[in-house]
């Protein structure tokens, strides 16, 4: 259900706490956290901007590695 909506451009809404998982290639994870960067600045919460800075680390480890 969750990868139909996705497929479809829907948007996906979860409870806090809780994260989606999403296997793609590295650059749809890359073009995923540039659009994501929006929602970090001014009325953000704390916990919005780590889980941000955490997949933003991920990815770029993931980028490095051969």
């Amino acid at each position: 259900m969750t990868r139909d909506a996705l497929r479809e451009g829907w948007a996906i809404h979860r409870e806090q706490g809780y994260s989606l998982r999403v296997t793609a290639l590295l650059t749809l994870h890359h073009t995923m956290l540039e659009q994501c960067a929006a929602l970090t600045g001014d009325g953000s919460t704390s916990a919005g901007r780590k889980a941000y800075r955490v997949y933003e680390h991920r990815i770029a480890k993931a980028m490095r590695i051969p």
